[in-house]
C-alpha cells in the first residue's frame, strides 16, 4: 500500500511522516531519486541522492514513472519501487507528492489493478507565520520563504479542486494528534490495507 502526503511548504509532510515512521514500524518510504544536495531535514531513506548524469541515464532508459524538476533540481520515482509498493501486503510505504504526480500514481495503479492500494492525504496549510517559523527551522532565507508563502493558498486551491480524492488534514496540533488523524482516516475510509 502506498500513502501519499501532499502539501505546500511548511504544511508539515515531513514532520507528519516522520510521525508515521516512528508509529509503526511496518511504515516506511518509498525512496525517490534526487539530483539535490542531501539537506539535514531529509528523512532517512527518503532520497537516494544521484549526480545530474546518473539520473539522466535512469531517465534514458524509462525506469521513471514520473521525473520533475524543482528549483533546478531534478526528483524521479521508479516504476519499479512503486509496484513493489503496490504488491506489499505488509508495509504502507509513505511518498511526498506533488499534487500532479499524485493523479499519475493514482492512474498507475488502476491501469495494474491496484488502485484501491493508494491512500492519499492533503496538508491544508497553516498560518502564515506557522509556515515562517517552520521553513526558517529548515534553513529558508527570507526571500525564499516569502516566496514559498505565497504559493501556499495556491496549492491548497489545486488541491481542493483536483481530481484526487484527497482526505484533507490540518497539521495545527501535535503531531501526535494529527499522525492518529491520518491513521484513523486510512484505516475507516475507502483505503484497503
Amino acid at each position: 500500500m502506498i500513502l501519499t502526503l501532499t502539501g505546500a511548504s511548511g504544511a508539515g509532510k515531513s514532520t507528519i511522516a516522520k510521525g508515521l515512521l516512528a508509529k509503526d514500524r511496518n511504515i516506511v518510504l518509498l525512496t525517490s531519486y534526487t539530483t539535490r544536495p542531501q539537506r539535514e531535514t531529509d528523512l532517512p531513506n527518503e532520497y537516494a541522492y544521484l549526480s545530474q548524469e546518473e539520473f539522466a541515464q535512469m531517465e534514458k532508459r524509462g525506469d521513471f514513472l514520473w521525473y520533475v524538476c524543482v528549483r533546478g533540481f531534478s526528483y524521479g520515482t521508479t516504476k519499479a519501487s512503486v509496484e513493489n509498493a503496490l504488491n506489499d501486503d505488509e508495509r504502507i510505504h509513505v511518498m511526498i507528492l506533488l499534487v500532479e504526480k499524485v493523479g499519475v500514481l493514482r492512474n498507475y495503479a488502476q491501469g495494474l489493478a491496484r488502485g484501491g492500494r493508494v491512500c492519499s492525504f492533503y496538508i491544508l496549510s497553516p498560518s502564515q507565520a506557522t509556515i515562517r517559523e517552520r521553513l526558517r527551522a529548515g534553513g529558508d532565507d527570507e526571500v525564499t520563504i516569502e516566496k514559498r508563502i505565497k504559493g501556499c493558498l495556491d496549492w491548497d486551491k489545486k488541491a481542493k479542486e483536483s481530481a484526487v480524492p484527497f482526505r484533507f488534514v490540518r497539521n495545527e496540533r501535535s503531531v501526535k494528534s494529527v499522525v492518529d488523524e491520518v491513521l484513523h482516516k486510512m484505516t475507516f475510509g475507502d483505503c484497503c490495507f
